[in-house]
């Protein structure tokens, strides 16, 4: 019983295998598909809409062929030479030239050979908006999110390199920029400087003479300090004197460990403001701090009113 079982699946598989043989042999229609790149753009002219990234062909070859060619070879990239095709190309307008694929075909055979026939293309032809060219200059404008550890801050001014960048393309894209972006640099917890490159924001009909700059910015631990200021009268008029009680104030800030002892109260001007006081005597007098070192974080004066006297001399 077993060998006559062996027989019959024996039987079984050589007739399998010659089914197999005879349907392979025989010709079906399929898709193949071949990636495009697009070569040598007109120096002044930029392509505005989407182009295809491949053309599907659709054939008719053996299955043996289409197995082959299936999982054994590389398709090759075809290379669209624009420039080239704008003198030999069909121009529907001055500025769209349709390309029908099937100029390719000699491309396509040289892969496929003389046993396989095509049949269509997909799509049919290659249509190439154009604009004029045009280049400005823009500065770059950083996106940026940045959570520093507690007490660290800033140190100095950032700097990007380069801090603008000329873009080229289309008339109507172009001169609707003010900026060109950078992409979203997230950092937590920051705690030392920051080097690093940063890439721009693309858009597809859009070319940059740097595609990316440079972010340096110095980070620093601060802590609070404080400075006692005397108070300077300002606008009084002519034939008064104008006193503040108390006569100084406690500026406060955050600075840098660095330039801790940099800090000194001739860097720092604290006003009141006379203006106005023959007509109208407020009870008190705003403080203002009107000067002081740019490196300093936080500033507040204490305190914020003060008391005067305003006397006719």
């Amino acid at each position: 019983m077993s060998r006559r079982l062996s027989i019959v699946l024996f039987c079984f598989c050589i007739a399998t295998v010659f089914w197999l043989l005879i349907a392979l042999s025989r010709d079906y229609p399929t898709k193949v598909t071949f990636p495009i790149e697009y070569t040598n753009l007109p120096g002044k002219k930029v392509i505005v809409n989407d182009l295809p990234d491949s053309i599907s062909l659709d054939i008719q070859a053996t299955g043996f062929r289409i197995m082959a060619y299936s999982f054994t070879e590389k398709r090759k990239t075809l290379e669209v030479d624009v420039a080239a095709r704008l003198l030999s190309g069909r121009m529907i307008q001055s500025e769209v030239m349709a390309m029908p694929t099937k100029v390719f075909a000699s491309d396509f055979n040289k892969q496929f050979g003389p046993d396989v026939k095509i049949l269509g293309y997909q799509p049919d032809s290659i249509v190439f908006y154009f604009s004029d060219l045009i280049m400005k200059r823009f500065p770059v404008k950083l996106d940026l999110n940045l959570r520093f550890d507690k007490q660290y801050d800033y140190a100095g001014d950032i700097q990007i390199l380069p801090d603008s960048v000329d873009v080229s393309g289309p008339p109507s894209i172009v001169n609707s920029l003010s900026y060109i972006e950078t992409e979203i640099l997230r950092l937590d917890e920051v705690k030392s400087s920051i080097d690093t490159d940063l890439k721009l924001k693309q858009q597809k009909v859009l070319s940059y003479s740097s595609n990316k700059v440079r972010l340096k910015a110095p980070v620093e631990k601060f802590t609070e300090g404080s400075v006692s200021v005397r108070i300077q009268p300002l606008n009084v008029q002519t034939g008064f004197s104008l006193k503040a009680f108390p006569d100084r104030v406690q500026v406060r800030y955050m600075v840098a460990l660095s330039r801790f002892n940099e800090v000194k109260d001739h860097m720092f001007d604290v006003v009141i403001n006379a203006d106005g006081l023959e007509l109208e005597r407020p009870e008190k007098l705003s403080v203002e701090l009107v000067r002081y070192p740019t490196f300093l974080r936080r500033l507040t004066v204490d305190p914020e009113k003060v008391d005067y006297i305003l006397r006719k001399q």
